[in-house]
């Protein structure tokens, strides 16, 4: 009984350790958007949208914050990458518009 009770204890804490590790963000179903890179600055990019499920904002010029919420995160980026962003599914309505609250930035490959 004491040794059920030591593993039953040990257990318990490498479980609650194991939830102290980075937060896990599931992007299925989170709102994203593809483009084109055009500049790329120390705290932004800036893409030209040219997703096609989203027509209504097609070649649309949009700031994106490399303040992104995944620490493992790719911020590295170039003029002429593709990429995918994933993000909270806002879009300031002022012009230029900005993309604030990034969870993720991947390159699209083609």
């Amino acid at each position: 009984m004491k040794r059920l009770m030591i593993v039953l204890l040990l257990s318990l804490c490498l479980f609650s350790l194991s939830s102290c590790r980075e937060e896990q963000w599931d992007m299925v179903g989170s709102p994203t958007v593809c483009g084109t890179v055009e500049a790329c600055y120390a705290d932004k990019i800036v893409v030209r949208i040219t997703d096609e499920e989203h027509p209504e904002i097609i070649g649309l010029q949009v700031y994106v914050s490399l303040d992104v919420r995944m620490e493992d995160s790719l911020v590295r980026f170039a003029p002429g990458d593709e990429v995918r962003v994933y993000y909270n599914g806002v879009m300031s309505d002022r012009d230029p518009v900005y993309i604030n609250e990034v969870f993720t930035i991947e390159k699209v490959r083609k």
